[in-house]
């Protein structure tokens, strides 16, 4: 109402970012309605565009990179229901939604791990190897790469136990 009675105010940019906190404060978790999430980032977009050089504009974009996570949650969430149930196709689509639109989150890692273990688990080896191998490339010291070598080589986890066992024989 205060931006329609008054579109020339000084304070109309303050206005705009309270509007977009308030979208944000609204979201909850990944398992939830994701309408808030997409007014959120729908309104800090818009804030962005139109005032990116300012204090709050600082604030928001951090806050589209939570919202940017809170969608591949989202997504991730979705893919490993579609696993769980064999929809082998669909959980492929949403794995590779984050790969395609959030690749600077933090579930990037295990949408490439799950999507070797998917590919594999479907017998397409070259489609899990060239995964793999974009993980391995990216996040070489990750965990998600560690399961993922563990999905080609079988005797990767007996193997890794004894390593530690036979570490810290040798620390004692």
């Amino acid at each position: 109402r205060y931006l329609k009675k008054y579109p020339a105010d000084q304070n109309v940019m303050y206005a705009h970012y309270l509007m977009a906190i308030i979208y944000f404060e609204q979201i909850s978790d990944e398992k939830k309605d994701i309408n808030p999430l997409l007014k959120a980032k729908n309104k800090i977009r818009f804030f962005l565009n139109k005032y990116p050089n300012t204090d709050y504009a600082i604030d928001l974009k951090f806050k589209k990179d939570l919202i940017n996570n809170q969608l591949a949650s989202k997504e991730m969430y979705i893919a490993k229901y579609y696993i769980s149930v064999k929809k082998w196709a669909p959980a492929i689509n949403r794995l590779k939604n984050i790969l395609n639109k959030y690749d600077k989150t933090v579930f990037i890692e295990e949408a490439l791990h799950r999507l070797v273990e998917v590919h594999f688990y479907l017998g397409m080896d070259q489609e899990a190897k060239k995964y793999a191998a974009l993980l391995g490339y990216n996040y070489r010291s990750s965990l998600w790469y560690e399961k993922t070598y563990a999905v080609f080589d079988k005797t990767y986890e007996k193997n890794k136990k004894k390593m530690i066992k036979d570490k810290k024989k040798n620390n004692s």
